[in-house]
């Protein structure tokens, strides 16, 4: 409602201004949090080659090859929860 309101309010292009700097705050906030979070996977990935004895860069291979296959394993999962979805989990099978 209140975008709605603001719109027939104030003019087109003071609105389309307003937000463009909320997308160029979000994504700003996006990068730091991008910047954060990959800084602490690295210091958390050195952590876990240390405790267990394999190289930074065996873990390093290990934490890609899972993060590149969770999505077809959650595509698939849900495909085969919901049964109208089939062709998902067979087409991303190929």
């Amino acid at each position: 409602m209140l975008i709605k309101e603001l719109r027939e309010r104030w003019p087109l292009a003071l609105f389309e201004e307003l937000e463009t700097l909320r997308n160029a705050i979000i994504l700003v906030i996006a990068l730091v949090a991008l910047d954060k979070a990959s800084d602490v996977t690295i210091n958390n990935s050195v952590k876990v080659a240390d405790i267990t004895g394999f190289g930074v860069t065996t873990v390093g291979f290990i934490l890609v090859a899972f993060s590149t296959s969770l999505p077809e394993l959650f595509v698939s999962a849900f495909a085969a929860v919901q049964p109208d979805t089939i062709g998902v989990a067979v087409g991303s099978a190929r």
